[in-house]
């Protein structure tokens, strides 16, 4: 949608090509009326030629979506624009899909479950209506103390707990934890997810000249309020939305300056809430009344925050107020929407109300006699002339409509729940007095005629000024004037006073109850319970907020539906800068729109640097990848169109059964490196079986020349065939969805999508589900995708990158540096990994990190919910997944792997400080990790077997255990990290007797068995792989009688261990039971074998781990005499043979220290210490706290940023200069 030429609707246009510097465009106008035609506000007629237009002068303010307008096409339902069917030809080829997807993921997002909402000062129901009709809420509770409005509220929610009686009384009943005087209970906190409220705006309203404005605090009405905000104080819902008339901004509360609406947004922010705010014109969403409203939203700070909407409907005349107001340092702010287009045009009172029957008040000819001409003639035409008496309505109580709808507006106003309502109601005016029924009906009938035309001549009737003083005819609310039917509705007051501007545009009397309630865009199924003369009604209607119909219908449809996250500073830059008078801090932070120079400088340095580590492919790989899933993608298909033929489908019909892969991972997030393999996901219609994917799937895989390596793993968790394509290893899952077929357009974003499906598919679509998710929460995404290039390769040279042993793994890599991305949207990708580690460091663990709300969906499985569920209040450093089901990605870290994660993440806090002001390189924070060198103590735990086929499986189960030695090793008394490294080290040895074969299975490798000893790259997976590796062996052993070839896969735990107290003795650390347990649990597997495999777990010194455990020449008599352990170099003069006593002062460790381990679970079992160890801030060393940097300008910001993503202060910050560039 581009910016009008004319006018003041957006001109919708449709691109269909670019060439060179210019775009060739239709232009598609809006419906050329009829007097007979339906105005569809929607739809358009596209332009016959095609418009070329400058590159420079193209700029699109929006998009929007245009659909084949069908008989089944409602104005009343259609989000999108229409066109005609004989006028689709004209829309490019591109427009159907596009559409088609945009239906589909409003389709997913009705599929919600709304948020369960409390009106407070309800009302008739105005807010609780228009969220309820947007379909982002559902009201559960109401309150209100006006007897009639309770009834109408209960009319129109009949599943509501509607309370009659004072908001404020029912609090603190509520607090005190009764039930209210009908015997209703109150919700619970976390039970509301909305509060909405519309306090009483008379003492706040400029039309009230009786409101004291200069002492708001003296109108008790006023203070209602606070009544709204110790609701949301008790309940702590996820939501408040505040609503007022624009007095409200102005009124001053104890001499202090917009006091009222200051205390308010002051007391959000105190109770931990996000807030924006702002006026709006009830025209501009599409309700036929100039009405401006003050609202206020706020939002819990760990929720998106929702945003002022833009307006949808043309608004007729000059724009809203200027919202300003000043804070505590004297600065001016200000809140108001910007002035531009819109989509759809105005509604006016006519094409509100023109399709309601019409009638006259009959003249009463109290002033003058008779006869009425005018009447008379109206008559003839067939309006009735309706007799009006005080204490009786004129009207009609229920009558069919006058006409079909005529327009838009009308025909949203008849839908109830789907259906067009056939009679209105409450078509009715309350009677009144003869002589101001004789001046309304003799007021002219043009439009904005008022008192004064009865001095007319087209009148003649001066007599009816009557006895009036002069001045009262000089009040702008004393008018009798008659609406234009081509403008709004003017303010409605609260009751159907003749002397205001309530007089029909084209009959002879006031508006009725109905075309009131079409005013405020109450639908005509909303009946209000009134008095007789309907009173009641018309104060019921007057005091509801008209706009929220359309304003939630953009609102809500647009934010409460989105993917909530909880990223809190990037609610708050999305909200206008607030300061409450007497602070001097932001509590509403903007991040800036331009990076510092500095942090520009050292985002090129940090690409530099991971250039040189190669962590780019090169465009020749890029384009490799490419092929690869385009010739997948056709293999997909064909697999697809095979077994469907297979089934007896018909040509056409297997042809169109699709079939669809899609990537994820490193690969699908763009931070995939040279080698790097490609996660696939192959996605089938319902007819497909998971039996054809491993037979026919893995034939064509294995037929096709450049496929090597396949190897299908059936009975994996996720299963999948690992293959090899031109080089590339790729590995397919595979997920079979309730569909007929899978077109090319298929999004896996609907969570509809996994209803009727097996665990095995939910567990295989989760993949892709969460690596889209999370591209598509961050806010940018080169910088995520380069900040996360940089963490996944500081986290391997660390050695934390491991989910199998309890760190994390690249998933949750990626969901961290997601959640920075989010908290600092605007910042360059340096900026992003140094508030990466220092934020990390300091995070309030566990305080979950969520990149999105989560949500329930549409199957029975269990979400992640530590409220609910007691393991997952176990959960130590707990990582979201941002799509249903939501899961935790983290649950395997233990205490000792957090606390190495917490110590790396200091480290490099510390590394990325000194890059930052220039005293280092990024090349520091790659160094490789220092596990070997740093602890006294090791576990060794030896998987033997004697084939590589076997040890592909014992590696993967002993690998899979080693997690729960360490967590058992965690509860010994003096253990106080037992750190597991990440992975194995595979070799295999030629052992030429038993002897030799024990001592090789127990790590005990005696120099000429070493020199027989080769590393193992890989283990085979692959039959064929296998095969060679078999025929090897049996090639080095032929005719060698006893001659083995024995594999092993050896793990290490470095033992941390606490300092002896002054004056202790020697120590015994027993690790028998712990290290027993494991061994148990593993020769517990089935395929388990004494005969042919082994276990053994065994203590060691650190001089005594073996040579291959160390790379690039190091060995351990280098390693002695060179390594820092814990910070501090080992003094030559305390060495001992082999360095061990050198070792020794590691940890603080004594040297009498002793450790017992099992070999084979042959040592008897010791008593378990059940003692459960407080995590200390790191692991060994009593290095500074890393400091955040702060500039001088923005460092209360960034303060504040700090707060709201850890939960805490940061321990150290500087703003010194000179430190900080």
């Amino acid at each position: 949608m581009l910016q009008p030429r004319d006018g003041s609707l957006l001109d919708v246009v449709q691109v269909h090509r670019v060439r060179n510097q210019d775009f060739l465009i239709r232009r598609l106008h809006r419906q050329a009326l009829t007097a007979s035609a339906f105005k569809n506000d929607r739809l358009l007629v596209p332009d016959t030629q095609i418009e070329r237009i400058a590159r420079a002068r193209f700029a699109p303010v929006s998009t929007c979506y245009v659909s084949l307008q069908t008989s089944a096409s409602s104005s009343w339902t259609s989000e999108d624009f229409l066109v005609a069917e004989e006028d689709v030809n004209k829309l490019s080829d591109e427009c159907a899909p596009c559409t088609a997807k945009h239906r589909l993921e409003r389709r997913r997002l009705r599929g919600k479950l709304p948020l369960k909402a409390m009106e407070l000062m309800c009302g008739a129901g105005g807010l609780s209506i228009g969220l309820d009709l947007s379909g982002a809420c559902e009201t559960k509770v109401a309150i209100d103390s006006d007897p009639d409005s309770v009834e109408t509220f209960k009319m129109h929610h009949p599943n509501a707990y509607v309370h009659c009686e004072d908001a404020g009384d029912a609090l603190r009943r509520a607090i005190q934890g009764r039930v209210s005087p009908a015997g209703l209970t109150y919700p619970l906190p976390g039970q509301i997810d909305v509060i909405s409220a519309g306090p009483p705006c008379q003492g706040f309203s400029r039309k009230n000249r009786r409101a004291n404005r200069e002492a708001a605090e003296k109108d008790p009405r006023n203070l209602l309020v606070l009544t709204v905000l110790g609701w949301a104080e008790h309940l702590r819902p996820k939501y408040v939305v505040l609503e007022n008339v624009e007095g409200f901004t102005q009124s001053k509360l104890r001499g202090r300056d917009q006091g009222m609406v200051k205390l308010a947004l002051k007391s959000l922010l105190d109770l931990g809430y996000a807030a924006t705010c702002g006026f709006v014109q009830s025209g501009s969403f599409g309700c036929p009344q100039r009405r401006g409203r003050f609202v206020l939203i706020g939002a819990r700070h760990e929720l998106v925050l929702p945003q002022m909407p833009r307006a949808s409907h043309q608004l007729l005349g000059p724009q809203g107020h200027r919202f300003t107001w000043t804070d505590g340092l004297s600065r001016t702010h200000a809140a108001r929407s910007e002035d531009f287009a819109a989509m759809l045009p105005a509604v006016t009172v006519a094409d509100a109300i023109d399709d309601l029957p019409v009638f006259d008040w009959q003249d009463p000819h109290e002033i003058y006699a008779g006869p009425d001409d005018v009447g008379i003639e109206r008559e003839h035409l067939g309006i009735p002339q309706l007799p009006v008496s005080p204490g009786k309505a004129v009207g009609f109580v229920t009558v069919a409509y006058a006409k079909r709808p005529s327009n838009s507006y009308q025909e949203r106003m008849r839908v109830f729940t789907g259906q067009s309502v056939l009679k209105v109601a409450q078509h009715q005016t309350s009677g009144t007095v003869a002589s101001a029924v004789e001046r309304v009906v003799n007021v002219a009938l043009r439009p904005g005629a008022d008192f004064e035309s009865w001095n007319q001549c087209d009148v003649r009737k001066p007599a009816l000024l009557g006895g009036f003083r002069n001045s009262r005819w000089q009040d702008q609310h004393f008018r009798f004037e008659r609406i234009d039917g081509d403008k709004y509705f003017k303010t409605l007051l609260t009751s159907a006073s003749v002397q205001g501007s309530m007089i029909h545009p084209d009959q002879r009397r006031l508006f009725t109850a109905r075309e009131c309630a079409r005013a405020q865009g109450f639908p005509d199924w909303i009946e209000f319970h009134t008095d007789p003369i309907l009173t009641s009604a018309y104060r019921q209607i007057a005091i509801g907020p008209n706009h929220y119909r359309r304003f939630h219908d953009t609102c809500t449809k647009n934010v409460f539906f989105l993917r909530i996250t909880s990223a809190t500073e990037l609610v708050l830059i999305s909200s206008c800068l607030f300061l409450i008078s007497s602070s001097a801090t932001d509590r509403i932070i903007r991040s800036p729109n331009t990076h510092l120079a500095r942090e520009i400088e050292v985002t090129k340095t940090l690409v530099a640097e991971l250039e040189k580590q190669g962590v780019f492919e090169s465009d020749e790989e890029s384009k490799v990848r490419e092929a690869i899933l385009g010739k997948l993608d056709a293999m997909v298909k064909d697999f697809v169109y095979r077994v469907s033929i297979a089934n007896g489908m018909s040509e056409s019909l297997a042809r169109s059964a699709g079939g669809k892969i899609f990537t994820f991972g490193s690969y699908r997030l763009g931070v995939h490196g040279p080698g790097s393999d490609i996660d696939t996901l192959c996605v089938v219609p319902k007819h497909v079986q998971r039996e054809d994917f491993f037979s026919v799937f893995e034939t064509m895989l294995k037929e096709r020349e450049e496929v090597t390596e396949v190897a299908g793993v059936p009975t994996a968790h996720v299963p999948l065939i690992a293959a090899k394509f031109l080089g590339v290893d790729i590995d397919f899952t595979f997920a079979r969805l309730a569909l007929p077929r899978v077109e090319d357009n298929l999004s896996l974003e609907d969570d509809n999508l996994l209803r009727s499906l097996d665990e095995r598919d939910v567990r295989s679509l989760g993949g892709s589900r969460v690596t889209d998710g999370i591209l598509r929460l961050v806010p940018n995404i080169h910088v995520f995708r380069m900040a996360l290039r940089c963490i996944k390769l500081w986290a391997q040279r660390r050695a934390i990158y491991s989910n199998v042993m309890g760190f994390l793994g690249g998933v949750a890599w990626a969901m961290l540096t997601a959640r920075i991305c989010q908290l600092y949207p605007n910042e360059a990708a340096g900026a992003i990994v140094s508030r990466f580690f220092i934020i990390l460091y300091q995070w309030k663990w566990p305080q979950p990190v969520l990149l999105t709300q989560i949500e329930d969906g549409p199957l029975s499985v269990r979400v992640w919910n530590p409220k609910l569920y007691p393991s997952d209040r176990l959960h130590r450093m707990p990582i979201i997944t941002p799509a249903y089901p939501g899961m935790c990605a983290t649950h395997n870290v233990s205490q000792s792997t957090q606390m190495v994660m917490t110590s790396e993440f200091k480290r490099a806090a510390e590394v990325v400080d000194r890059v930052i002001i220039g005293k280092t390189d990024w090349n520091e924070l790659f160094a490789k990790h220092d596990f070997f060198f740093k602890y006294k103590n090791y576990l060794q735990i030896i998987a033997s077997s004697g084939s590589a086929d076997l040890q592909l499986k014992w590696h993967g189960t002993v690998e899979s255990k080693v997690r729960q030695l360490v967590m058992k090793l965690e509860l010994v008394p003096t253990i106080t990290c037992a750190h597991p490294f990440i992975k194995g080290f595979d070799q295999v040895s030629e052992c030429w007797n038993d002897h030799e074969v024990r001592l090789v299975a127990t790590g005990d490798i005696p120099e000429e068995v070493a020199q027989r000893t080769q590393k193992v790259a890989a283990l085979p997976e692959t039959e064929d792989a296998k095969q060679a590796a078999a025929e090897e062996a049996a090639k080095v052993t032929e005719g060698k009688e006893g001659h083995r070839m024995i594999y092993t896969s050896t793990f290490f735990i470095g033992l941390s261990i606490e300092p002896k107290l002054a004056g202790e003795g020697p120590r015994k650390l027993d690790i028998s039971y712990p290290t027993a347990e494991f061994t148990g649990k593993v020769k517990q597997w089935e395929q388990y074998d004494e005969a042919s495999m082994g276990i053994v777990v065994r203590h060691i010194k650190w001089t005594q781990l073996p040579g291959y455990v160390f790379e690039g020449g190091e060995n351990r008599v280098t390693a002695a005499a060179t390594s820092k352990v814990n910070g501090k170099r080992a003094k030559s003069g305390n060495k001992k043979k082999n360095g061990a006593e050198a070792a020794g002062q590691t940890n603080g460790a004594s040297h009498d220290d002793t450790a017992t381990a099992v070999d084979n679970g042959d040592t008897e079992m010791a008593s378990p210490t059940k003692k459960q160890r407080t995590v200390p801030d790191t692991v060994g060393g009593t290095a500074a706290t890393p400091t955040l940097p702060l500039q001088a300008a923005t460092a209360t910001k960034e303060l504040e940023n700090f707060q709201l993503a850890t939960g805490n202060q940061p321990i150290a910050a500087s703003t010194n200069t000179a430190a900080n560039h």
